[in-house]
């Protein structure tokens, strides 16, 4: 219902900035009425005060009954603006009208697409504020894990690093009764403890959990948890972020890699929804994590999200042993989104950009020189700040979260039928995105046939000096005395 009502007004939002002028001018001239554009704009304010309350209330109902409204006045409009356009041209022959019409339409597309480039680079200067005020209208869903003395229960696998590690500590800052970190290092977890109980809201009543489990293992993974949930109750939030890169060439790595980083970043998130979705479906109370809005018909069951990556919208050298985990993940995330969402369980993808974990470094030695270069014009960010990107895109009840606007645009261009939070927004940055992904795309090849010179220049030179120097010898050889 969202998806439809937001596009509703994105085709009126789109149609006000051009059938207005239209109206306007013709008014002066013609029998259009001339309160015909006040009443667009009246109409747009009251279109614009309920799209922000949808936010919190109905799930976007109030959004889509306005929205036939809008695109039905949006339509009369065009309808007056052309009947204007053919009886002020009543002489003109059958041939000429339609020849008149089709020059307005492909006029109207051609400054269509060029305002809306514009209007897509301008939206983007204002993202974060109109974002931020749409958060003003939303509930809170952090609510009752805010509470002193709350059970509310997050678990978060790889949680004794990076993205993982920040995320439980921020849940500790916020107050979290009951917080469940996951990985095979024991010592990475116990850091991650000892952090969190420091900075924990209620240290006396709040509970760090580490569990020693390897999420590639399916049948440990759902003998520990179950024995484990029993002790500290079904999970309010479940966050699925344990994953590695190992990048390189594509011949020359190794076909254990692919096995490997498959197994870890997508086979590891099957694993651990396998494991924990039976046991959320079957809660007994609605969980704490509140739904996003106010109402809803069924009870609500808790969240999964599933971590993805900037690659997994977007395709990088160096990186084909990575990107198609998290293409799955992604893909793995909407089928998820489908099936559970009748049941009352919520479905999410993460989409972080580089980050700087702990084994970032580690990345960075194998690393191909092209993949250096491109990542040196992209956003690179702390594991602190993309945990409270995910924390933000959480309390939001998005389906898709991500750490900057250039992502958002890249899912926006292949979103497919996967549900958007603020449609209206992202449908104008999409134009801008579109434009902005073929500089950087033609950036990304540069770079790589840049370097691909470099290396064939290289194999020359090598070639040439190994052939002076065989040639040298032949000489040496023909000038030796018999």
């Amino acid at each position: 219902m969202n998806w439809l009502g937001g596009s509703l007004l994105t085709l009126y939002f789109l149609g006000t900035f051009f059938v207005v002028p239209f109206t306007v001018l013709y008014s002066h001239f013609g029998n259009v009425n001339e309160y015909l554009p006040y009443l667009h704009e009246i109409i747009s304010g009251f279109v614009i005060l309920l799209y922000l309350l949808s936010q919190r209330m109905f799930n976007g109902v109030l959004e889509f009954i306005c929205g036939i409204g809008a695109a039905i006045s949006q339509l009369m409009s065009g309808f007056s603006t052309v009947q204007f356009l053919v009886n002020e041209h009543e002489s003109l022959s059958m041939f000429e009208k339609v020849h008149l019409l089709c020059s307005l339409v492909f006029s109207f597309i051609l400054i269509v697409g060029i305002t809306a480039v514009i209007v897509g680079l301008f939206v983007l200067l204002f993202w974060g504020s109109a974002v931020w005020i749409i958060d003003q209208f939303r509930v809170d869903r952090y609510k009752e894990f805010r509470k002193e003395g709350n059970k509310a229960h997050v678990i978060i696998t790889g949680g004794g690093t990076g993205l993982g590690k920040a995320a439980a500590i921020l849940f500790a800052e916020m107050g979290v009764g009951h917080i469940t970190v996951i990985s095979r290092n024991i010592s990475h977890l116990e850091k991650t403890k000892e952090i969190a109980m420091k900075r924990a809201k209620f240290p006396q009543k709040q509970h760090i959990h580490p569990l020693a489990c390897d999420v590639t293992d399916l049948e440990m993974l759902k003998e520990k948890l179950t024995q484990h949930i029993e002790e500290t109750g079904i999970p309010d939030l479940v966050i699925c972020s344990a994953g590695a890169s190992l990048p390189g060439y594509f011949l020359e790595v190794s076909q254990e890699v692919f096995y490997k980083q498959m197994n870890l970043n997508y086979m590891g998130c099957v694993n651990t929804v396998k494991a924990i979705a039976p046991l959320m479906l079957d809660r007994p109370a609605p969980s704490l994590f509140h739904r996003g809005f106010l109402k809803r018909s069924h009870p609500h069951k808790g969240e999964i999200c599933l971590v993805s990556s900037a690659l997994g919208v977007m395709g990088s050298i160096g990186y084909s042993m990575y990107c198609p985990t998290k293409y799955a993940v992604r893909g793995l995330a909407e089928c998820l989104r489908q099936e559970f969402a009748p049941m009352g369980l919520n479905i999410s993808c993460f989409y972080p950009s580089n980050m700087k974990t702990e084994s970032f470094a580690i990345e960075m030695q194998t690393k191909p020189i092209e993949a250096r270069k491109i990542d040196e014009q992209a956003a690179t960010i702390t594991p602190e700040r993309g945990a409270e990107q995910l924390l933000r895109g959480l309390s939001r009840a998005q389906f898709h979260i991500s750490t900057e606007w250039l992502i958002d645009g890249l899912r926006g261009l292949s979103n497919g039928i996967s549900p958007t939070g603020t449609p209206v927004l992202e449908f104008f940055i999409i134009p801008a995105t579109f434009v902005i992904g073929k500089v950087y795309r033609w950036y990304m090849d540069l770079i790589c046939e840049s370097e691909a010179a470099k290396k064939g220049t290289g194999k020359e030179k090598q070639k040439k000096e190994k052939g002076k120097e065989e040639s040298h010898s032949e000489m040496k050889m023909k000038k030796k005395p018999e």
